[in-house]
């Protein structure tokens, strides 16, 4: 299979209008050296919408619109790492356009340094408010995210933004790919992969003319529905990642920082069982922790081999 210096990889569910923008706005790029890999989660009928509507645009580079049907962004992203050809992979969101047209190439720059392992672009949130004074993309003592991404310098992270991100392809075989075990939103399954990345001595960079807008829309994909699903998910995930990546201190910062939370939502949502409701998707996480990872990439399931492409739900271009 001949290498590309670049792959993208969009997961997508539901949202077919946002996603199609999403693939025009690639598809305009100066760069042209690349691959499209759109894995799709929605209903064969807006699977089949979709492909009649990339049929139809004008593209210099291949394009493979794949249909699984296990959910899931993780999950996704590692079907798309096992068929993708890059030495290069970018992480796009299917909610987002890109705001430079020489955006790909920018992603790919600072892998001149040797131990670049991951790059995130500049990102302009339609919604998300950045909470932190500087360029930064990191996770707090306490497990909580801290994020700003508009800065105009490159500059070290120490972690990367799902919605814009690439990794270099061979550091997947040695620390594996996304972790299922993130459920729902898959909340924190980018910052597990940086680390793993940065255990392993490599650098993560911001690059900021690698610059997008991320619309964050409010139907489709894996939102959670309702602010106790939400919170369900940061609950679990959070003690997961925890458990994970962090000491003892780690842990008691973050179960101090998550017991103020479960009673100031206790408080604001007028539930006295809330907190015990959240400790109980606290629980969850441990559980997952406890069974260990799954971030098994699949190179050599049937599903990804280059004979997929001739299926009725894949499609090549």
């Amino acid at each position: 299979m001949d290498k590309l210096p670049l792959s993208v990889i969009i997961p997508s569910r539901h949202r077919a209008c946002t996603l199609l923008r999403t693939i025009e706005s690639v598809l305009s790029q100066t760069f042209s050296h690349f691959e499209i890999l759109i894995i799709e989660q929605s209903d064969i009928e807006t699977f089949n919408n979709i492909k009649a509507a990339i049929d139809r645009m004008p593209r210099r580079c291949r394009v493979q619109l794949i249909h699984i049907e296990k959910s899931g962004v993780c999950n996704a992203r590692n079907e798309g790492i096992a068929r993708a050809r890059g030495e290069v992979i970018l992480f796009l969101d299917d909610d987002v356009l890109l705001l430079r047209p020489d955006f790909l190439a920018a992603h790919l720059g600072p892998y001149a340094r040797a131990r670049c392992g991951g790059v995130t672009g500049r990102t302009v949130e339609r919604i998300v408010k950045e909470n932190a004074k500087h360029t930064t993309c990191k996770i707090s003592l306490g497990g909580r995210t801290v994020a700003n991404l508009l800065g105009q310098e490159p500059t070290q992270l120490q972690a990367l933004k799902g919605a814009n991100m690439s990794i270099r392809a061979e550091l997947f075989h040695k620390c594996g790919g996304f972790d299922r075990n993130y459920t729902g939103t898959a909340l924190l399954e980018e910052p597990d992969l940086s680390q793993r990345i940065i255990n392993l001595g490599y650098e993560l960079w911001f690059e900021p003319r690698a610059e997008l807008l991320h619309l964050s829309a409010c139907q489709g994909g894996n939102r959670s529905k309702g602010w106790f699903q939400t919170e369900h998910v940061r609950f679990r995930n959070t003690t997961y990642f925890v458990l994970k990546h962090r000491n003892w201190l780690g842990l008691f910062l973050f179960a101090v920082v998550h017991i103020l939370i479960a009673l100031d939502r206790s408080i604001k949502f007028r539930d006295p069982f809330l907190p015990v409701k959240l400790w109980r998707a606290a629980l969850e996480g441990y559980q997952a922790y406890c069974h260990g990872p799954d971030d098994k990439i699949p190179w050599d399931s049937p599903s990804t081999r280059s004979t997929d492409a001739a299926r009725p739900n894949d499609m090549t271009k």
